[in-house]
């Protein structure tokens, strides 16, 4: 499957790009983890596999209006 496929695919059957499903994904495991877990946002970054915690919290912050704190 190309990249092309992929992304007609999803705006076909989710109305959503492929990069919009992934963040989604991660901002919910995220959520999750930030809720049920007793792990620092530092761990729950590097989980998620985010090297840099200052992008993370920017990247959380811009997804969903908050930050992951």
């Amino acid at each position: 499957m190309t990249v092309t496929q992929l992304g007609r695919i999803c705006r076909e059957e989710i109305a959503s790009s492929p990069l919009a499903v992934i963040n989604e994904h991660l901002v919910r495991e995220a959520q999750r983890d930030l809720i049920y877990s007793n792990m620092s946002v530092k761990q729950i970054a590097h989980g998620l596999g985010f090297a840099d915690i200052a992008y993370f919290s920017r990247y959380f912050r811009k997804q969903t209006g908050v930050t992951p704190t």
